[in-house]
């Protein structure tokens, strides 16, 4: 799966195909797994009678841990954390009543989405290192080796360079390397134009593996860290990650293939544009002393993370009011 189709997962997508249940897979529904504005839906034909309940016992929206898929177009999907919404009941009858046939559609709302994987167990989704894009972190980080030259008319020699990775140690137990992405120029017998691709991301690398919470933990406070720096609204673009459980075993090694994470935000804003003096600092500027300034943001961000939050808030839901966001501001100085 290439970058923009990895960007666009964040955005949108729909998928149909079969989906069960992994205490009886027997049982496969038709269904379709989409992703909008409104969040992550998956609609389902169930024809299942037993399975109508909206609560469990105690009035709580029931919910399936685990709901596994395999698209038309022959992806692997795992849902994790399935809530059921609503369901409507159809009849189906002939001139004989006892051939009365009865279908449900019912729709759960979903909070993850993993690409590419199956996953029995909740336990089994863990991660040892997952791999972000944010929006914005190309141009904070602004870091592009290019050398343009020309020697004489009608020549251009262009020298490009990828940018060596850079290593953070953030605690005991997590390492975060800025590493980047490059496509390369496309060759064909019609060549009009060379174009050169890089995309950062950040690798978070932990001791021992993690839950995908465990792992949101640190996403979101780097997230709100470059919500700082920027004065954005910060997003991820891209999310992903192997685990031990989805990998090709082929003579002497193991190849872990890289597992799309979606999920839904519902604070999402346009990207702007950038201009040079736009964000309140750039990578470079703290670059010297960045082995402890960033250290000492996730120090911090686990001492004070509400008041950080609080400040974050107002750059992800600008049509707040005025007051709002001015009470959200003090209360985070206050803190």
């Amino acid at each position: 799966m290439n970058l923009d189709n990895k960007i666009n997962l964040m955005k949108s997508f729909e998928f149909s195909g079969r989906w069960w249940f992994p205490n009886d897979s027997s049982k496969k529904y038709h269904g379709t797994l989409k992703k909008d504005s409104s969040g992550i839906i998956l609609k389902l034909e169930e024809y299942d009678l037993s399975n109508l309940q909206l609560f469990t016992k105690d009035r709580v929206l029931k919910t399936e841990d685990i709901i596994l898929g395999h698209t038309d177009n022959g992806e692997l999907i795992t849902l994790q954390d399935c809530h059921k919404i609503q369901y409507n009941r159809y009849f189906c009858s002939n001139d004989n009543d006892s051939d009365i046939k009865a279908s449900v559609i019912s729709e759960y709302i979903i909070d993850y989405v993993f690409i590419g994987a199956k996953f029995n167990k909740k336990e089994d989704i863990k991660f040892k290192k997952v791999y972000v894009s944010f929006n914005y972190l190309d141009d904070w980080l602004n870091i592009f080796h290019i050398k343009q030259k020309q020697p004489k008319l009608g020549v251009i020699k262009l020298e490009y360079h990828s940018p060596k990775i850079i290593p953070i140690k953030i605690d005991q137990d997590t390492n975060i390397n800025i590493i980047y992405v490059v496509k390369e120029p496309e060759s064909s017998g019609f060549q009009k134009e060379v174009k050169i691709t890089q995309k950062a991301f950040l690798e978070f690398s932990f001791s021992s593996s993690k839950s995908l919470n465990e792992c949101y933990k640190y996403i979101k406070t780097i997230q709100d860290f470059l919500t700082f720096a920027t004065q954005r609204s910060v997003q991820i673009d891209i999310l992903y990650g192997p685990n031990d459980n989805c990998k090709l075993k082929v003579p002497n090694v193991d190849i872990f293939e890289d597992i799309s994470i979606v999920t839904h935000n519902p604070l999402v804003e346009p990207r702007k544009e950038v201009n040079p003096f736009d964000f309140l600092f750039y990578f470079k500027e703290i670059y010297p002393k960045r082995k402890k300034i960033l250290p000492k943001w996730f120090d911090l961000y686990t001492k004070i993370e509400p008041q950080l939050q609080l400040y974050s808030i107002r750059f992800y839901n600008p049509k707040r009011y005025l007051n709002s966001h001015f009470l959200s501001f003090i209360q985070s100085i206050e803190g």
